[in-house]
């Protein structure tokens, strides 16, 4: 089980990474957009930068469902589930 947390910590953090460098690219190709007086608008920079965001908070919000099952004392086992789903 301690594998699996941390293959799942990492992923988590190279995504972070995936996600700071995109949007730091976003910034920068509009920055390079304005240097260049471009007179257009730049919607595809934002829908890229939002949609790294977005990705990377169903992957957080994941993770830490995940992270919040594997802390409970005893862990979530079948029979608990199953109680709490009957009640």
């Amino acid at each position: 089980m301690k594998t699996s947390g941390r293959f799942s910590k990492r992923l988590l953090l190279l995504e972070s990474a995936i996600v700071l460098y995109t949007t730091a690219e976003g910034f920068s190709l509009a920055r390079m957009a304005v240097g260049a007086n471009f007179c257009g608008s730049l919607p595809w920079i934002a829908t890229m930068v939002t949609a790294a965001w977005s990705a990377y908070g169903a992957s957080a919000a994941f993770y830490y469902g995940k992270a919040r099952a594997e802390n409970t004392v005893g862990g979530v086992v079948y029979e608990t589930a199953l109680l709490d789903r009957e009640n």
